[in-house]
């Protein structure tokens, strides 16, 4: 629910200048923190350490001089609740305080990965509408929406100013710009969420599945109650509507969709933004903050990998290989899971 930008106020704001290069040779003088994940996760970091040894490799930061957060998953227990919809216990505080800066680090990874991700296939140029996270607009998708678009895709933000919930016509306004994209271009279009905007593009989906070629979320709590955020006060504030009143969005779309997830996520329970798998969902889990996915270099190249696949031809996303130091393995997710149920 919460891309909650209001809570990292300094990546917002690098994100509103277009001074990267500027900003990217700051980012190139920071130190990488590492974030050792408690006992219980210490099965998965295969994935994590081969994405610490990717950016420190493109960063070159000195790692004898790591800021070590200690916090354990094993506390996100899970409560019983009717339905779909779980509540789960929202991140550590202090991965909340450290999201701005975790997410400045890894968008001077996505600029020094450029190189890299630009060897992703490119698209067969279908339009891509990306939806912004909440207190977010279409300043913080404009890195991966250049980024699409220099892979073929004709990438639109969805031209509403700052994502402050679902207010009278938000919704009107972003059905009518999922019909006149798929006029305009003469297809089906697929939408890419950020947060609260994938909650977003997943009920669109639902409401125009002839329409809609398939839908990524990034960190999307879909599959958790609204209070397992760290945002859902800024959601009420921003929207001026209690989140006691939010109905359950837990349901896959009818059309191929994928969940982008991080269990160091420091605003949104991990948990809540993992998709059921079935023969047309999946869930990618990447190693990064809440308020980084959209420019996080696993995340974009997994958007694009996703993006790049045939209409009507989608498959699960392919961990075999060189990915599979990247991209951590869904089965050790099972036993970490089996180990909070265990504490």
């Amino acid at each position: 629910m919460a891309g909650a930008m209001a809570l990292c106020g300094p990546v917002y704001e690098f994100f509103r200048s277009s001074t990267y290069e500027v900003l990217y040779d700051a980012v190139q003088h920071l130190r990488i923190r590492s974030v050792p994940i408690s006992a219980c996760h210490l099965n998965a970091p295969i994935g994590f350490q081969a994405q610490r040894w990717f950016l420190r490799a493109i960063l070159g930061a000195d790692w004898n001089n790591r800021w070590v957060i200690r916090f354990s998953l094993c506390n996100a227990t899970r409560i019983k609740m009717p339905a779909t919809t779980h509540s789960f216990r929202p991140p550590s505080k202090i991965l909340m305080m450290l999201e701005g800066r975790r997410a400045l680090t890894e968008f001077g990874a996505f600029l020094g990965a450029l190189p890299i991700l630009n060897l992703v296939p490119k698209g067969d140029g279908h339009p891509v509408l990306v939806l912004p996270g909440l207190m977010a607009g279409d300043d913080s998708t404009l890195p991966l929406r250049k980024f699409l678009e220099g892979r073929g895709y004709r990438a639109s933000g969805w031209g509403q100013g700052l994502n402050r919930g679902l207010r009278e016509g938000v919704q009107g306004r972003m059905l009518d710009l999922v019909r006149e994209l798929s006029d305009l271009h003469g297809g089906k279009i697929s939408i890419v969420g950020w947060s609260l905007g994938g909650i977003y593009a997943r009920e669109l989906a639902k409401m125009l599945p002839d329409r809609v070629r398939s839908v990524i979320s990034l960190g999307s709590p879909f599959g958790a109650s609204p209070k397992s955020t760290n945002a859902w006060r800024v959601y009420e504030f921003a929207s001026g509507q209690s989140v006691d009143d939010a109905q359950d969005v837990a349901v896959a779309p009818p059309v191929p969709s994928t969940a982008i997830y991080s269990r160091t996520d420091g605003i949104c329970a991990w948990q809540g933004c993992v998709e059921t798998t079935s023969a047309q969902s999946e869930s990618i889990e990447v190693q990064g903050s809440h308020c980084g996915l959209a420019v996080n270099p696993a995340a974009v190249y997994a958007v694009a990998d996703r993006l790049a696949q045939r209409e009507g031809a989608w498959k699960p996303f392919d961990r075999r290989g060189w990915r599979s130091l990247i991209f951590p393995d869904p089965s050790l997710g099972a036993q970490s899971e089996k180990c909070m149920r265990n504490t």
